[in-house]
């Protein structure tokens, strides 16, 4: 194990935690979709720019790149607050582009039926929840699934607004492991961005985060009116 590298990660961690402890994002005044989406949209830009920061600092550098794409075989669960800014983006585009995606994610569930990750995760589910996604990861990582958002260049369809789980992800590794292992050294998840976004999210939608629903499966269910129709 490479102690200097993890430990220059944990130090990172540590000074965002310090940096974002107490700090109350300012929530959009018009409550419409499309305003909420660009405030999403800043907020991502804000606090992943403030990472980068730090990161510089301590150098330490982050591998994930645009085209790599391996975490995007990772199992993806968005609270029920990430799956509004979900709704509010999927109802702007383009019908062809909803048709295309509509049927990546028929095919995903299709082969995701055949296991037993579950489609959605509840309130009673909250204290097994790190146990829950951590096993589902495994699974869905080993059946070779790629996002419906994957679009053939191996960007992300829905980049500027993507879920919480995506952008505060970040590896810092051997990028040979994001190919081999669901689970990656020197990886890190940024729990304190949670936190913020998450608060601000419960300031603006006043609902509870539950139940968390998996990505393909959202997708699938909010595209499924505009395919009949």
């Amino acid at each position: 194990m490479n102690e200097e590298l993890m430990e220059n990660i944990m130090d990172v961690n540590c000074e965002y935690a310090i940096l974002l402890h107490n700090r109350r994002l300012p929530i959009p005044q018009d409550m419409q979709s499309k305003e909420i989406l660009y405030w999403y949209r800043n907020m991502i830009f804000q606090l992943t720019e403030e990472l980068n920061v730090i990161e510089r600092r301590h150098e330490v550098k982050c591998i994930c790149r645009k085209g790599c794409a391996h975490c995007c075989k990772q199992i993806i669960y968005i609270s029920s607050w990430n799956n509004e800014i979900l709704k509010s983006y999927l109802e702007i585009q383009p019908q062809r582009w909803k048709n295309r995606i509509f049927k990546k994610s028929q095919v995903i569930l299709d082969k995701i039926s055949k296991t037993d990750i579950p489609l959605m995760i509840t309130a009673d589910d909250a204290p097994d929840l790190n146990q829950i996604v951590r096993e589902s990861n495994e699974k869905c990582f080993n059946l070779n699934l790629a996002c419906p958002m994957l679009t053939n260049s191996r960007s992300c369809g829905m980049y500027f607004v993507r879920p919480i789980s995506c952008w505060d992800y970040r590896c810092y590794g051997d990028k040979r492991d994001c190919k081999r292992h669901a689970f990656v050294d020197y990886s890190m998840i940024y729990p304190q961005a949670d936190f913020v976004i998450n608060e601000a999210f419960f300031r603006i939608f006043r609902t509870p985060q539950f139940p968390f629903y998996l990505l393909p499966f959202t997708i699938y269910k909010h595209l499924e009116v505009t395919e009949s129709d």
